[in-house]
């Protein structure tokens, strides 16, 4: 009886800190700022986490420490996505995108559409090698934050920040979608947007210069057959295409997987990899 009552006493004292750090996180939801961090830091130490949190006044961005790595965020709901970790959160992306079935050398170049936070930085910390990376993001407070993100990585090569949307055609006065929280931006109409902003916007294949590219990432929130139709002149010069086509197209929510498809194969590429969970798509260029 009292070794059940000993083992009893010591699974409570397992599990109690545990659950003061669910409890706290449940109230780390209802806070910003500094007082969102000073929680965050008490969440961390008491789940015996490796990671320190910070807010940024000038800047208004929140900022996540693991060891020597540092990253940035616009939106305090996006500290929950590194609760375990920036090297976690980075193989978590590596997975989403299929990165891992991508033959990337060092010196390789990749564009990145649809960039917010430059979280994917984090993923070629994960894979061995360190890339040149073109990122495009046209939310002025999301393009901030990816600029300092990827312009500070030590797992890229030469950066190259646009705050620039990607469309089918190029206009100086594009109606934008934000919602900023879940990173739900988006040049097709979504439901209840935090804000609706004026952006700048291009056509692929007008800003690039042409060269072999290894890589192109595509998250556009729906938008993403209209950039490919404006990528169309410099298609051929990427050797894989990995694109989140998952249902967040417009009102209605829709997938834009057909519409992808089609056009990426009828352009000489070949489907290589799915992601069922995030409805992510990986082709490969046919040489």
């Amino acid at each position: 009886m009292r070794v059940q009552e000993t083992s009893l006493m010591a699974a409570r004292r397992v599990a109690e800190p545990k659950r003061r750090a669910r409890l706290a996180q449940k109230l780390i939801k209802r806070l910003s700022g500094t007082s969102l961090v000073t929680l965050a830091n008490l969440v961390t130490r008491i789940a015996g986490y490796n990671l320190s949190f910070s807010y940024d006044v000038n800047s208004k961005s929140y900022v996540c420490r693991e060891a020597e790595l540092s990253h940035r965020f616009a939106h305090p709901k996006r500290l929950f996505t590194v609760f375990n970790g920036l090297l976690a959160r980075g193989e978590y992306l590596r997975d989403v995108y299929l990165l891992d079935l991508v033959d990337l050398k060092d010196n390789d170049w990749v564009v990145e559409v649809g960039a917010n936070s430059g979280d994917v930085s984090l993923a070629f910390g994960t894979l061995g090698t360190k890339v040149n990376l073109i990122a495009f993001e046209p939310a002025p407070i999301e393009f901030a934050v990816m600029s300092a993100n990827v312009t500070n990585s030590p797992f890229l090569l030469e950066t190259r920040v646009h705050q620039l949307a990607l469309w089918n055609s190029s206009d100086n006065d594009l109606t934008f979608y934000v919602k900023t929280a879940k990173a739900d931006n988006s040049l097709i109409e979504i439901p209840n947007p935090d804000q609706i902003i004026k952006v700048k916007a291009a056509r692929l294949d007008e800003v690039l210069e042409p060269r072999n590219y290894k890589l192109l990432k595509l998250e556009a929130e729906g938008a993403e057959p209209e950039i490919l139709e404006g990528a169309s002149g410099i298609i051929r010069n990427f050797e894989y295409i990995t694109v989140d086509v998952g249902f967040e197209r417009g009102m209605r929510a829709e997938s834009t997987i057909l519409s992808v498809v089609t056009t990426l194969t009828s352009n000489g590429f070949e489907l290589i990899g799915f992601n069922g969970t995030r409805f992510v798509v990986l082709f490969k260029r046919r040489d």
